[in-house]
């Protein structure tokens, strides 16, 4: 089937880091087809483009709180 179909970057505030987290894990993705990537800090441009750079995925997707 392959490896990794989509990323999909965190690039929320730390306090909201482990709700985001929390609402991913009850999404029906396929099993090994997504990777989560976790970035934190105050620039949600810096976290959005270092996970850009980390993605291994087809697709990306972002979640943030623009998102």
């Amino acid at each position: 089937m392959g490896g990794i179909k989509f990323s999909i970057i965190v690039a929320v505030a730390p306090d909201r880091t482990p709700e985001v987290i929390e609402w991913l894990k009850k999404q029906d993705y396929p099993e090994g087809r997504y990777e989560i990537i976790i970035k934190k800090g105050p620039n949600t441009s810096e976290n959005r483009n270092s996970g850009v750079n980390e993605a291994k995925g087809e697709i990306i997707a972002f979640v943030d709180d623009d998102a």
